[in-house]
């Protein structure tokens, strides 16, 4: 098992654990989840001190820093990010020393391991292999046999490289407070039952809803994540290739030669000749979409999730203030 399959396992029982629970409690800082019907099972969502606290029957969990001054900001803020850019928020949060934001998984770090040593088999047939490197290999197998995941990783930092990692996956308390946000934003997008807030009318309803799903009011949703999915089906119909390696640089060159016709049109926009079709904007964003178009079949080829990585990046680059700290954006 992957670490993206790992992920994506959890995320599946995470989200199934909040699908029966409704507001039960909404302020301006605070939103109460709890599942319907029972009187336990309840999480709370607080928005304090430019960060995110979520608490109840999932282990406490703090996000810090957010750069907004909204409780529904903050959970779009940890709903969309990444598990690596979470983890970082939390350890700033909780002044935790990685122990409590990640776990390791054995069968995710046999994955790796195997990855790692055929690698290395692909680029150094037997004949050139180290030794040394190959007993490395088989002693970190072993003590993943007997010890698990951490002590392999531990042999592997200590012969190999200490950068290295195995088996390494997001703790479950990350997985689930990341749930109950998205469940909080589901409802608040349904207009479900918001028990202490002022009914709204309708209209206002629909454009609440539209705002959280990110799109105008009447329009069909948008989602970074679909369209990854429908690209992602039209290639492999279109464009089937089972060697990934070739994949992969089949669709980094693709990015390469648009974003080097986007750069032909913006210089001969300046300049102000050879307009071939139409107009060089129209040449320009041709080029963005297709350079787009590339970027999602090169993360659908690695099993990267498109949306969480744009996500998880802006959201680090919005939290930096260059006009307060102009030396780094942050504290000086």
């Amino acid at each position: 098992m992957t670490r993206q399959e790992y992920i994506k396992r959890y995320d599946a029982m995470a989200e199934k654990n909040y699908a029966e629970h409704v507001v039960k409690k909404h302020t301006e800082s605070k939103i109460v989840l709890q599942k319907s019907g029972s009187s336990i099972y309840y999480t709370e969502l607080i928005f304090v001190n430019r960060g995110l606290l979520v608490m109840g029957d999932i282990e406490t969990s703090l996000f810090r820093y957010y750069c907004g001054d909204d409780l529904i900001g903050a959970l779009h803020w940890i709903a969309r990010s990444g598990y690596g850019y979470l983890a970082e928020k939390f350890t700033i949060g909780m002044n935790d020393n990685a122990k409590l934001r990640r776990d390791y998984d054995d069968d995710v770090a046999r994955a790796e391991l195997l990855e790692m040593r055929q690698a290395y088999d692909k680029m150094y047939p037997a004949e050139t292999a180290d030794p040394e490197r190959l007993e490395v290999y088989e002693e970190a197998h072993e003590a993943l046999e007997e010890y698990g995941a951490q002590h392999a990783e531990i042999i592997l930092q200590r012969d190999l490289d200490f950068e290295l990692t195995l088996g390494r996956v997001p703790a479950i308390r990350l997985i689930y407070a990341k749930a109950a946000c998205k469940r909080a934003l589901q409802l608040i997008a349904l207009g479900a039952h918001m028990p202490n807030r002022p009914k709204q009318p309708p209209a206002n309803l629909a454009a609440l809803a539209a705002r959280e799903a990110g799109t105008p009011v009447g329009t069909t949703p948008r989602s970074l994540k679909l369209l990854q999915r429908k690209h992602h089906e039209w290639t492999e119909r279109n464009f089937p290739n089972p060697d990934k390696q070739e994949a992969m640089w089949r669709a980094l060159a693709g990015m390469m030669e648009e974003l080097g016709e986007l750069s032909h049109a913006l210089l001969k926009r300046e300049q102000g000749i050879r307009v071939a079709s139409g107009s060089h904007d129209a040449e320009a964003r041709d080029a963005i979409g297709d350079l787009i178009a590339y970027t999602l079949h090169l993360c659908s080829n690695e099993g990267w999730d498109f949306e969480d990585i744009v996500f998880e990046v802006l959201s680090e680059v919005h939290e930096r203030d260059w006009v307060t700290y102009p030396n780094d954006g942050r504290t000086e």
